[in-house]
């Protein structure tokens, strides 16, 4: 079967279980399951191997039965991070997006003396608070408090490497 074909046929799967993106979804959840990006689905139309498509139907149902896409894929972006997220780490949101922003902005006010400022993500989930607004300012210090998490969680940036002090959970 050829990709395109799974891809419309996974959107019409996904639309009649009232997921509000289907085709989209359709296509981040094959693309994935090949590896590949979207644009590459679109301009190759790889035929899917028979291993594949039993990964992407399983996706796919996953899906339809209301499992985020998010924890299907394994991670969310998060304003230009690609973070890891699985069952018990909340998937950020576009409010945590303008709660990030918000708290950029007001560093911002204060770049000149950022000595009495710090970012402290209290019960951090996947850590995208504190890793988003410790580079603005470069110099100002970014502390997470860490619950155990599950060991498959870790934090990724696609634009690059952001380290940050991690405290441990009391």
């Amino acid at each position: 079967m050829k990709s395109l074909e799974k891809v419309r046929a996974a959107g019409e799967v996904l639309q009649h279980s009232g997921i509000e993106h289907p085709l989209r979804e359709a296509e981040l959840i094959v693309a994935h399951c090949l590896g590949i990006s979207r644009m590459i689905l679109y301009r190759d139309n790889p035929e899917i191997g028979q291993d594949a498509l039993v990964l992407i139907d399983a996706s796919v149902m996953r899906r339809s039965q209301r499992e985020p896409l998010q924890y299907i894929l394994g991670y969310a972006e998060f304003l230009g991070l690609t973070i890891r997220v699985g069952p018990g780490v909340l998937i950020p949101r576009p409010e945590t997006e303008l709660l990030v922003d918000e708290a950029v902005r007001l560093i911002a006010k204060h770049e000149t003396d950022v000595s009495h400022l710090a970012i402290l993500d209290i019960c951090t989930g996947s850590g995208c608070i504190a890793l988003r607004t410790k580079p603005h300012p470069a110099r100002l210090p970014a502390h997470a408090a860490l619950l155990p998490l599950p060991p498959y969680v870790s934090l990724h940036s696609s634009h690059r490497t952001t380290q940050s002090r991690w405290l441990p959970a009391p």
